[in-house]
């Protein structure tokens, strides 16, 4: 159990590319076209050469001239923004070809790192310093990517990972919908013992439905990884041995409970030829910004003299109604109790509305605060007014036009919710983004 992967990478990355798919963020892209194999692909960037290029064959990292290497990003999906972000990436020739050998699966000679760095820079016209982000996953994808697997995850159930059972649910979901035609899937779960939810079967369908309808059982406890792993091997020993076999241990590394002893773990795994790939829980996101992303990703390749960047951009503003006048929307501004000083965790949300409205100059907007009914009618109305200008005083100080904009307050007069609890209370203690001209 050599190889730790980052819980996201794995449960909550969808993975889909030819050759290299990088997941942690998305991008803009240069215009691609049919017919990927034998394409034609217009580098216009001042970072590609100035002529067209026709993509012919492949050729091995190993086998390439490094310093006439290309690199573009043409895809980002961001569908499950701020949770994951998938880049797809590809690097290739002047001469013509995909290069390949640069990432697992297929990486040759595993000493070698060439994906040496994923940053993002937030904003468009207020860039803000380059955000680094700390952990990636590169996953190569290839010819050989046809071959069927034998694949069984097992996932700790035990007392310690409680607190994300939902993610597990929706991870393990997409797991079972990435894989491919011929790939073969069993899924189990672990606490002082294991219990499979579902055998080693191929049908998708049927996978998700047993899943789905067990999913929930034996929450809690111990847990007994090593016990785990020895016993889903056994689920493998019958599966062809001529195709892979994989086992996927998903576990907060807290083993409390078990029997067997890692030794004989390994020496098991290596006489059913079944690969154990330990996966560590945490999470890796983008950073949490709902604007503009610049995404710069570095490869270092050993003899080029240079390291080699793709770059892309992905705008998540379009996420708030900023195309139609009457629409609103609502982002996270804090306030400590009964003051109007906006909180430094908001200044990221503020920079975000300052940018978008720097980037479309005819939007106009109201601001508007609203309280929950705590203090009564006159200090809720008081305090919404000054958090509401108290907003738009900060978008002035980066530059947003005063004529752009207006603030109002309706104290707790507009409730969204009832005010009888808390969670209610809370969700009507907001501020609102009205647009009002564009």
């Amino acid at each position: 159990m050599k190889q730790i992967i980052n819980f996201k990478s794995l449960f909550l990355f969808s993975i889909a590319l030819f050759l290299t798919a990088i997941i942690i963020s998305g991008c803009k892209s240069y215009q691609h076209k049919e017919g990927f194999e034998l394409q034609r692909e217009l580098a216009d960037d001042e970072d590609t050469l100035k002529r067209d290029i026709y993509i012919t064959s492949t050729l091995p990292i190993d086998s390439a001239d490094v310093n006439k290497l290309l690199m573009d990003v043409w895809r980002f999906e961001t569908e499950k923004y701020p949770d994951e972000i998938k880049i797809y990436a590809r690097v290739f020739d002047s001469s013509g070809h995909f290069i390949t050998n640069m990432a697992k699966p297929y990486l040759k000679d595993t000493t070698k790192n060439y994906w040496t760095g994923v940053t993002e820079t937030l904003g468009k016209k207020l860039k803000k310093p380059p955000v680094p982000i700390d952990s990636f996953t590169v996953r190569e994808f290839g010819a050989n990517d046809s071959i069927p697997y034998n694949i069984v995850l097992s996932v700790d159930y035990s007392g310690s990972m409680s607190g994300v059972m939902s993610a597990i649910f929706e991870g393990t979901e997409l797991f079972v919908d990435m894989k491919m035609k011929y790939d073969n899937i069993g899924l189990t779960s672990f606490n002082q013992e294991l219990d499979v939810k579902v055998p080693v079967m191929n049908d998708k369908n049927q996978i998700l439905n047993i899943y789905r309808s067990n999913r929930e059982r034996k929450l809690g406890l111990f847990s007994a990884v090593n016990d785990a792993v020895w016993n889903c091997i056994d689920l493998l020993k019958d599966t062809p041995e001529k195709d892979p076999r994989v086992l996927v241990i998903f576990t907060d590394g807290d083993d409390n409970y078990s029997k067997q002893k890692i030794g004989d773990l390994i020496e098991k795994a290596r006489a059913n030829k079944i690969h154990i790939f330990a996966v560590a829980f945490g999470y890796s996101k983008p950073p949490k910004y709902w604007g503009y992303h610049h995404v710069a990703l570095a490869v270092n390749v050993p003899a080029r003299k240079d390291t080699l960047f793709g770059y892309g951009e992905y705008d998540m503003s379009d996420k708030y109604k900023w195309d139609e006048e009457g629409k609103a929307f609502e982002r996270p501004i804090l306030f400590d109790f009964n003051k109007w000083d906006i909180k430094p965790e908001s200044a990221p949300v503020i920079e975000e509305v300052a940018d978008a409205m720097l980037s479309m100059e005819r939007i106009k907007i109201e601001i508007q605060g609203h309280t929950d009914n705590v203090g009564g009618m006159e200090f809720n109305q008081i305090l919404s007014e000054r958090r509401a200008n108290a907003v738009m005083e900060a978008l002035i100080k980066l530059g947003v036009e005063p004529r752009r904009m207006r603030s109002r307050g309706f104290g707790l007069t507009m409730p969204k919710v009832d005010n009888t609890i808390e969670e209610n209370r809370a969700i009507n203690r907001r501020t609102e983004f009205h647009i009002l001209a564009k």
